[in-house]
């Protein structure tokens, strides 16, 4: 039996929108020397008037594949955004998707991301030492860091402004940006569905081909919904040579992910993650 999932995990949005959100976003970590509004961006209260803290956002493999599939595509930007009116089901920061082909000639619609992941829902489990998907992992110990560094960060209620800034050189000279999002190749993109469906047998996971077609036809399986996880994570690294001091800066984890066989955790089934295009200064 395959259990769909239909819950929108975007919405379009035109040009003007986009570069609304994005000024928004850009315009409050340059003018805001107060870590507590920072903080404020990742935090949303339910209509329970319960706080949530804010882990990422997921779409539906379905409705990634509307986004992957644009022809002439050769990369996906995604920006940092901000929505000045709250809501009461996502935070004011969100994400915003938008591909491209080299000279900027093909440009897919802007995806904005509406469906978030909050902290007290439950961490995906890597499966790096599972499965010989070495190609496009993230290593769990750089997974493990990365996002318990955001769980700190996070749960601490004090992000400072460098969090969202990157120093890049112009020149000779170190000049601190506000980092406005990752650009990805399409490849990087694609990697991240491969294996599309790992299959839970007796508890155990397997991606044998046969060994799944078997099972289908024995009718001793069951295909849970997967999604498209953007995680947010904390780099801890040192900034130049001449500093002992570690920066703390906001990355990006993609992954797939499907429920287990219980249907209580959900485990990482495929992740890619390139921290060499951020932008500034790789911009599109």
């Amino acid at each position: 039996m395959l259990i769909s999932n239909i819950s929108m995990g975007f919405t379009t949005i035109s040009e003007p929108e986009a570069l609304q959100l994005m000024s928004n976003y850009q315009n409050n970590i340059r003018s805001t020397p107060s870590a507590q509004s920072i903080y404020e961006m990742f935090n949303w209260n339910t209509t329970e008037d319960l706080p949530k803290k804010l882990r990422g956002f997921s779409i539906p493999i379905e409705e990634f594949v509307q986004i992957a599939s644009h022809v002439g595509v050769t990369r996906f930007m995604i920006s940092f955004g901000l929505e000045l009116t709250p809501f009461t089901n996502r935070p004011p920061f969100t994400l915003i998707i938008q591909g491209r082909n080299e000279v900027g000639s093909i440009k897919s619609p802007y995806y904005k991301l509406i469906n978030p992941i909050s902290m007290d829902e439950p961490k995906p489990v890597s499966l790096t030492e599972k499965n010989d998907f070495s190609q496009g992992m993230v290593p769990s110990i750089l997974y493990d860091s990365w996002t318990k560094n955001w769980s700190d960060i996070i749960n601490n209620g004090v992000i400072p402004p460098s969090f969202c800034m990157i120093s890049t050189y112009i020149g000779d000279t170190l000049v601190a940006q506000v980092l406005n999002g990752y650009c990805f190749n399409q490849a990087d993109f694609i990697n991240t569905l491969y294996p599309a469906f790992p299959i839970t047998i007796t508890g155990s996971v397997s991606n044998d081909v046969k060994l799944m077609e078997q099972a289908l036809l024995a009718d001793e399986i069951i295909l849970y919904p997967q999604n498209l996880c953007f995680y947010l994570v904390d780099h801890h690294y040192n900034e130049n040579a001449d500093s002992n001091t570690l920066a703390s800066t906001i990355g990006l984890v993609i992954c797939t992910i499907a429920n287990t066989e219980q249907g209580t955790q959900e485990e990482i089934t495929a992740s890619f993650y390139d921290f060499s295009a951020p932008c500034p200064p790789t911009c599109p």
